[in-house]
């Protein structure tokens, strides 16, 4: 009996420590699965910092061209002209200038608007004057306009312009630091009188003079072409310039001619001949 008691203490024991570890392996298979978190990355982005600074540089470039340009242009102030010939302009005097720098910006101190003639092409031409804190000329920047339109830029001088044009050019002064202030010169271009350019014999036989003049006109007006006081028997055609003379024996002897070129807008211009006549050979 005592032996069976035994066994059957040891089988529950055995059964206990069987349960127990089952128990155990239940206990761990339980465990509760850990979710592993991707850590998170600390900083700023170099992408990000790259599109900032591109942000902030695009920013400051566009304040800097505001300012460059409106201090460039706000400050117009209007100029003295001294006309050219045939020419009219309006005349007013910036205040506050008198020809001296104000706060050591360059100064435009005065222009001449002059017409020209470069190659057989009709030109006006700006003649500026100014000065600078250092006693020297500056550079110019020059604008024009005709009638209010552009008209070029960067040059002292423009072409293609008619009677009755009104002409202007804006003047700004550079030191090579600084820009002054602007200043504008105006002229209205008035009616150009033609002027004889060529006079020549082209025939005398002995009885009949031929003289032939020619005058242009920079406004393309139709020229009318007169005798002042000729010697009795001469005259000249009113649209060709051309002279003719019918000589007679007592016309010996040197005679000067004046001939007239007109526009018929009040230009005019006079040239005088000296033509002599031989007496024929005895």
């Amino acid at each position: 009996m005592s032996i069976e008691l035994r066994y059957r203490e040891r089988s529950k024991q055995t059964q206990m420590r069987g349960q127990s570890l089952l128990f155990f392996m239940a206990i761990k298979k339980r465990q509760p699965t850990i979710e592993q978190k991707k850590p998170v990355k600390k900083g700023i982005d170099s992408k990000e910092i790259t599109y900032t600074a591109l942000t902030v540089l695009a920013v400051v470039i566009l304040v800097v061209l505001y300012f460059y340009f409106t201090r460039l242009d706000n400050k117009i102030t209007q100029g003295v002209v001294t006309p050219p010939e045939g020419t009219t302009s309006a005349t007013q005097t910036g205040e506050g200038r008198e020809g001296k720098p104000q706060s050591g910006l360059p100064v435009v101190t005065g222009a001449k608007l002059q017409i020209e003639t470069v190659d057989g092409v009709d030109i006006i031409k700006v003649v500026p004057e100014g000065t600078t804190k250092t006693g020297g000329p500056p550079a110019f920047i020059y604008r024009w306009t005709k009638n209010g339109q552009p008209a070029g830029e960067n040059t002292d001088s423009i072409s293609g312009f008619k009677r009755g044009d009104s002409i202007a050019v804006k003047i700004t002064p550079f030191d090579g630091v600084d820009y002054g202030e602007t200043k504008v010169f105006t002229t209205e271009i008035q009616n150009t009188p033609p002027k004889i350019v060529e006079h020549k014999e082209v025939g005398f036989d002995g009885s009949t003079l031929a003289y032939q003049v020619k005058a242009t006109d920079r406004d393309g007006d139709r020229i009318t072409y007169s005798l002042i006081n000729p010697p009795a028997g001469m005259t000249i055609g009113p649209a060709t310039g051309t002279i003719t003379w019918q000589v007679k024996p007592g016309d010996t002897g040197t005679h000067n001619v004046q001939v007239k070129a007109s526009d018929g807008y009040g230009g005019e211009d006079i040239y005088t001949i000296t033509i002599t006549i031989s007496p024929p050979p005895s």
